[in-house]
């Protein structure tokens, strides 16, 4: 039989101050069993001390979070973003990571001419490698990826997911011009 390990604040004529309870545990309290009294001790305790809790500190508490949040999430992508760039001349897209990008996409440019950012988001390698893996079926060459559906509701879904209002991330084209893109051709 298991015992209530708690131990008695007060001495009456059946126990000292400090003595362990020993009564048989009939309740369980996070991975502590104890008795009637000591669970309903505990319960009173707890409930009063979140009541006490004045509301104006719990609103600060949440705002202290809500920052934090949001400024890691900037220093996050201020530090490296996964972009998804289209290159016009060939309808490609590339799939990328930096954590310069004006430079970037400078090199990229001198390189391949015309680009349009498709995507922007915060992340670095194992989400660069993750969509690198997940696209596989349409690489054409080392980080560029034909134009197809999935790849593409990858960008907008991803472009849902990762818009901020006060953000550092680069602006991107607008979705219409990524969802034209997805219209099927009417060539013969």
């Amino acid at each position: 039989m298991v015992t209530c390990p708690a131990r008695w604040a007060t001495t009456n004529a059946s126990h000292c101050e400090g003595d362990l309870c020993g009564r048989p545990a009939t309740e369980t309290l996070g991975d502590v069993d104890l008795c009637a009294h000591h669970y309903s001790r505990a319960l009173d305790w707890f409930y009063r001390r979140r009541i006490e809790t004045p509301e104006r500190i719990q609103r600060e508490i949440e705002a202290a979070q809500l920052r934090a949040a949001h400024r890691a999430r900037l220093i996050a992508e201020a530090r490296s973003i996964v972009y998804a760039v289209h290159r016009p001349a060939d309808s490609l897209i590339k799939i990328g990571t930096t954590t310069r990008y004006r430079q970037r996409m400078s090199a990229l440019r001198a390189e391949h001419g015309e680009l349009r950012l498709f995507l922007a988001m915060p992340g670095g390698r194992t989400e660069e490698t993750a969509a690198h893996g997940r696209f596989a079926a349409l690489r054409v060459e080392g980080e560029w990826f034909r134009p197809e559906r999935p790849l593409l509701w990858w960008i907008l879904r991803m472009r849902g997911a990762h818009s901020y209002p006060e953000t550092r991330l680069p602006k991107a084209v607008p979705l219409r011009e990524i969802r034209v893109m997805m219209r099927p051709s009417s060539d013969p």
